[in-house]
């Protein structure tokens, strides 16, 4: 069984298609990657613009048109820090559902982190202390861990300033 994630940021939107094999491992089968900024102007107004909204929706139906030729079975999406912080973030859910069928979820820093760091330490050896700083365009997330124990965690949200 194919699954596709969609890892909607402040900058990027991003897809995998992945097979899972086993409990803690995957096999790649395709990555894209655009950038339609969707955070632009966010800081300002306090709103995801209306040509971002249709340009997400544009990046996720063409999401879909791959996974379909992937024959993917589930596609999870999550929205990161712009959605945290726009005041439109319901009306854009809705959008997205509306003209693409996919269900967008927006997940909290804590969440973003635990994917960071579980996505960027797939194959090292958690045996010893590893840190992990993703830095996005919105937020910067920290996450140390050793043998799968939380010794520090920050997430670093962007202020919106008037």
């Amino acid at each position: 069984m194919n699954i596709a994630s969609i890892d909607t940021g402040t900058n990027t939107i991003l897809l995998l298609i992945a097979t899972p094999v086993g409990s803690n491992s995957i096999i790649k089968l395709t990555e894209i990657h655009n950038m339609p900024r969707l955070g632009e102007d966010v800081a300002k107004s306090g709103l995801i613009k209306e040509e971002k909204i249709v340009e997400l929706c544009r990046i996720y139906n063409e999401y879909k048109d791959v996974c379909k030729q992937h024959n993917v079975a589930k596609i999870l999406a999550c929205g990161t820090n712009v959605f945290r912080i726009a005041k439109n973030t319901p009306e854009v859910i809705r959008r997205v559902k509306y003209e693409t069928g996919i269900d967008l979820r927006i997940i909290s820093g804590e969440e973003e982190a635990e994917s960071s760091f579980l996505g960027a330490t797939a194959d090292f050896d958690k045996k010893q202390n590893i840190a992990v700083i993703d830095i996005g365009g919105g937020s910067t997330e920290i996450t140390c861990k050793n043998n799968n124990k939380l010794l520090f965690r920050k997430v670093l949200q962007q202020v919106l300033l008037p």
